[in-house]
Parts: C-alpha cells; sequence; structure tokens
C-alpha cells in the first residue's frame, strides 16, 4: 500500500487553518464558489478525521458541518487541544473525542451523538469511543458542501490522498466499513471501495443515523463495540 504523508501535521497554528501545500487551492475554492455558504471555514480547525485509525470500524462521511458556535469551542484550549492530538493519531481517553463528556455541549458533538445514540445506548460512550474511526472526504468545515472542481484541486487534495490511504488500510485488515454519506465521491477517491464485501450502506444516507432500521448490520456493528 502507497504510504502518504500526513500533511495535518503541518496545519498552521494560526488561522487559515490549511496545510501550506493545499492553501492556494482552497483560497481559490473559496472565490470561485457560487454561494458563500458553501465556502470552506478556514477559522476553525479542520476535522478530516475523528477517533483511532486502529478502531475496528469506519465510518465515511462527507465533511464536517458548521456553526457559528463552532468559532467558540475552537477557540478553547482543551477541545483545540484534543483536535490537534487526534490529527497526529495521539493517545485520547475518548478517542472519538466528541463522545467525551466535557465536550458534550458542542455542535459537533450534539450531531454526532444523535446520530451515534443508538449505539450509545446499547453500550456505553467510552465503548463507542474507542471502536469507531470516522474519515471525512473532504476535512474543511462548511455550512453546505460544494465539491472543490477537479480544475482547481488538479485531481485530489493531498490530504485527501491521506484520507484515502486511511481508508485502504483498513480495506487491507478487512475491517467494517460503514458509508454514511457520498457514495460516488467515495467510490471515485477509493475505487476499491466498491465491491468490498465488509462495506456496508446506510437505508437512508440522507439521515444518516447508525440505527436498527437505517443500518442491516447494526447488529454485526454493535457486536464489534461490545467485543
Amino acid at each position: 500500500m502507497t504510504e502518504h504523508i500526513n500533511e495535518w501535521l503541518n496545519l498552521p497554528h494560526v488561522a487559515p487553518f490549511v496545510p501550506p501545500c493545499e492553501l492556494s487551492i482552497i483560497q481559490r475554492h473559496n472565490e470561485e464558489i457560487s454561494n458563500s455558504l458553501n465556502e470552506l471555514q478556514l477559522d476553525v480547525l479542520p476535522e478530516p478525521y475523528i477517533g483511532n485509525p486502529n478502531a475496528p470500524i469506519y465510518l465515511l462521511n462527507l465533511n464536517p458541518g458548521f456553526s457559528s458556535r463552532d468559532l467558540e469551542w475552537h477557540s478553547r484550549t482543551d477541545f483545540a487541544k484534543a483536535i490537534r492530538a487526534n490529527l497526529a493519531h495521539e493517545s485520547l481517553e475518548y478517542p472519538f473525542y466528541f463522545m467525551d463528556p466535557q465536550f458534550a455541549e458542542s455542535e459537533g458533538a450534539k450531531w454526532w451523538l444523535k446520530k451515534l445514540w443508538p449505539l450509545v445506548n446499547e453500550t456505553n460512550l467510552k465503548s463507542v469511543a474507542k471502536s469507531l474511526f470516522c474519515v471525512e472526504y473532504i476535512g474543511y468545515h462548511s455550512f453546505k458542501y460544494e465539491r472543490i472542481s477537479p480544475k482547481v484541486s488538479g485531481g485530489y487534495l493531498p490530504t485527501q490522498q491521506y484520507a484515502a490511504s486511511l481508508v485502504r488500510g483498513a480495506i487491507q485488515d478487512g475491517k467494517k466499513i460503514v458509508l454514511m454519506r457520498s457514495r460516488a465521491q467515495w467510490f471515485w477517491l477509493v475505487p476499491e471501495l466498491e465491491g468490498y464485501p465488509n462495506l456496508v450502506k446506510l437505508n437512508n444516507p440522507q439521515n444518516p443515523c447508525i440505527s436498527k432500521n437505517n443500518l442491516d448490520q447494526f447488529q454485526d456493528v454493535l457486536d464489534l463495540i461490545s467485543s
């Protein structure tokens, strides 16, 4: 498997929070988009993945959303420290840090707890936090998503190449992968996903909740968390 550099380790300590290797691409994208709601938010820390990459279950999502309250949370030293530790794959008590009770009032935690509550309800916060690893197709926050044109990016972003390498590692290890959103774009980024026997899709990706009704292999996922 080809290794890719984790460019998130080069994230600046002041805004704009973009690795230098793709700053010009992201700035050009923001200049050319048709709707300001789709602008990538560079005043908050990117969250391209959450959790321990050694977790048994991978979740594939689109990109982190954005709320004005994110600015407040990302300015908190403890929260920013957790995000940066996660970007470096450092050990955290709650690797999927939105399960950490001290961050429960953040907008990200509120969103994730709604989507993962069926799992939390059957187990507990810490077990879920240690068992899930989410990879975002794009790591930058936005109110609404707009694809970065290949004419702007030249193909894949360097950070997307790293995301793809993480997913390919999960495929190589035979891990359970839950495709939450953006099936076509994930298949474009990681063609090996198509036909992968341990890939499962949500019945309703418009509401990406990991529940019995929305995931046919819910019990299999629950068993991996409980084991």
